[in-house]
């Protein structure tokens, strides 16, 4: 048994429904974003845009990369430095910058 398998048996998680509502907001939604929006909040943005009603307003988002984590090395002198990525997401091949409506 993993370390947290005895929570899912309590509590296990809720399910999620078989379809999204035809409808499932009457007025609209206005998101409004910016050049710093990435990593988690481009991931809320795919999920939003989704949905009907909903505006997308601002300048466009900034994009990701499948690196997770970085890292930075350089030589005793400090006199240099080169920082990459060593913790990738293999099943995501990164996101692309969101442009909002032309509206």
């Amino acid at each position: 048994m993993t370390p947290c398998a005895w929570r899912r048996h309590i509590n296990p998680p809720p399910k999620r429904p078989d379809k999204t509502p035809s409808k499932p907001m009457r007025g609209r939604v206005v998101v409004l974003t910016d050049y710093w929006c990435n990593s988690a909040c481009l991931y809320m943005l795919d999920v939003y845009l989704r949905l009907p009603n909903l505006i997308h307003a601002g300048v466009p988002t900034n994009a990701d990369t499948i690196f997770m984590e970085v890292g930075t090395a350089g030589p005793p002198s400090g006199k240099a430095a080169v920082t990459f990525g060593h913790k990738a997401r293999i099943s995501d091949p990164g996101t692309r910058p969101t442009f909002p409506h032309a509206n």
